[in-house]
């Protein structure tokens, strides 16, 4: 018997155009929703994701069904919204800001909760890994190139992007003599290692096979590495102390603590060698910007607002814009006070209780909460791509990723290469 990373049969759940077209809507959300959909205040990903929807609705009239956790969270939003929101803050404080944010937020999570039905899970990993493959591909080019004074900008050229700083970075780079760092096809590049790292996630827990699978894996922890984002190195070295103590536990197997005893040092010495670490060790500690950084001053902040004793600890503020970055723990705090922390909590429990025998979910859940302290994960684009591959299953326990993980070993073996394997087929008997 085959086991492959899939919660149900493919055919069932992804065999038509609209399983389809959800599954590529689903890997490309992130970069769709960059930009702006014909000046208006939605992205181009969300009047894709709003068409794609409606598409699955009109097709699957009969059986359509909502996910109960979304119910919830939907519930939890719509119910702060309603009642707790105007008399918190005011109608007049931040009234669109908010109820624009929630209404994203409830989309995104619409989006996810339909996963189970409609995403292709071989196809989706298959294509998320070849995107990142691109991007990273990229990202190289523009470390290259910037090596010779030429610089190229994040994003794709001529759209219209939701942030102003993407189109001028490359002149406040010139201008300012800023250190260039390559942001591949992002706004960023914590955002481009967001998206990587689960690629990378998916071929370290055989959940899709591809030809040169090692040769990936290593292309794409590099693309990491040299995109000088200390979230995304933190991000990478979590996954891999996940990854060998899942494989040690799972299967008493201590190959993976020696490649990563040995690959480590290789690659941070690769690393430094183009200059990364430099770059970062510069912006961050001769600048003195370590506890002032943006992705970590909102604590300072944070602990001035739970001293104040006001009825926003328990209910938070909303959605409002707060004039500086928040990331994701500081900002699902202010957004929704205590009440809210106790509720994420409580849905994350719960997520990690139903997939606690799959090691790639363990992973990403653990992923998603370190980086919330670090990111604004929980409240972006980006937490679709991780969540979509906890809720739809994989290989669901560590037995079948055992028994999976040795027969894809006996069958490369006797193979000619990665890419002859049957480790990616449908369950057979």
């Amino acid at each position: 018997m085959n086991y492959i990373p899939v919660a149900e049969s493919e055919k069932e759940n992804g065999g038509t155009i609209t399983g389809t077209l959800y599954t590529v809507l689903v890997v490309l959300f992130p970069l769709l929703s960059m930009y702006r959909f014909f000046g208006t205040m939605l992205s181009i990903g969300d009047v894709c994701a709003l068409a794609v929807i409606l598409l699955l609705l009109v097709r699957k009239t009969g059986n359509f069904s909502v996910n109960f956790i979304f119910l919830l969270v939907a519930s939890f939003l719509i119910l702060q919204a309603t009642f707790v929101f105007p008399f918190t803050s005011g109608f007049n404080t931040g009234f669109l800001d908010h109820y624009g944010s929630v209404l994203r937020l409830l989309l995104v999570y619409f989006l996810l909760s339909m996963g189970k039905q409609f995403f292709r899970y071989d196809f989706g990993a298959k294509c998320l890994v070849w995107v990142s493959v691109i991007s990273t591909l990229y990202l190289m080019i523009q470390l290259l190139l910037s090596r010779f004074g030429i610089y190229l900008g994040g994003g794709i050229p001529y759209l219209p992007a939701f942030r102003e700083d993407l189109s001028s970075y490359i002149a406040d780079v010139l201008k300012y003599h800023y250190a260039y760092r390559p942001r591949s096809l992002f706004e960023e590049p914590a955002h481009f290692c967001q998206y990587v790292i689960v690629a990378i996630a998916l071929l370290l827990f055989d959940q899709t096979q591809i030809k040169f699978k090692k040769l990936t894996i290593l292309f794409l922890m590099a693309g990491v590495l040299v995109s000088m984002s200390l979230l995304g190195w933190a991000g990478l070295a979590i996954l891999l102390m996940i990854w060998v103590f899942l494989s040690y536990k799972s299967r008493k197997n201590l190959k993976p603590l020696f490649i990563a005893i040995f690959l480590i040092p290789v690659l941070v010495f690769i690393v430094w060698k183009t200059g990364s670490v430099q770059a970062v060790f510069l912006r961050k500690f001769q600048q003195q910007q370590v506890l002032n950084d943006s992705r970590f001053e909102g604590f300072s902040e944070l602990i001035m607002f739970l001293k104040s004793k006001s009825v926003l600890i328990l209910f938070g503020e909303g959605m409002i814009d707060q004039g500086t970055y928040y990331n994701g723990v500081v900002r699902l705090i202010y957004s929704f006070g205590l009440i809210g922390v106790l509720f994420a909590i409580a849905l994350f429990l719960y997520g990690w209780i139903q997939n606690r025998k799959n090691p790639l979910s363990v992973a990403l859940l653990l992923l998603v909460a370190v980086l919330s302290f670090g990111s604004e994960i929980i409240f972006g684009k980006y937490v679709l791509i991780y969540l979509i591959f906890v809720v739809c299953g994989g290989i669901t326990d560590e037995k079948m990723w055992i028994d999976h993980h040795s027969q894809c070993n006996q069958s490369r073996s006797g193979s000619a290469g990665i890419g002859n394997s049957n480790c990616s087929d449908q369950v057979e008997s």
